[in-house]
């Protein structure tokens, strides 16, 4: 039997989980989505809103150049004086 010590943080995550649905239950169990939720979810999959991810905004401000204005010399500068 395997210890909780011994487990990831998914492994953990994944066992309070379904045992969380083994007592509760699924709320959503036997739910059906209405024609209009589906139309409205169609929809957007077929025109994917100009959002980017997280990873995206990281990659674009890492790529981008110090500003003139923040130049290292000028924080440092700052930070001495401060």
């Amino acid at each position: 039997m395997t210890k909780v010590k011994d487990l990831t943080i998914d492994e953990l995550e994944n066992l309070i989980e379904q045992k969380i649905l083994e007592v509760l239950g699924d709320p959503d169990s036997g739910l059906e989505l209405r024609e209009e939720f589906k139309e409205e979810l169609k929809a957007r999959l077929e025109n994917p809103s100009r959002r980017i991810s997280h990873q995206e905004v990281v990659n674009r401000i890492v790529e981008q150049p110090i500003p003139l204005s923040f130049s290292r010399e000028k924080i440092k500068k700052s930070q001495r004086e401060a």
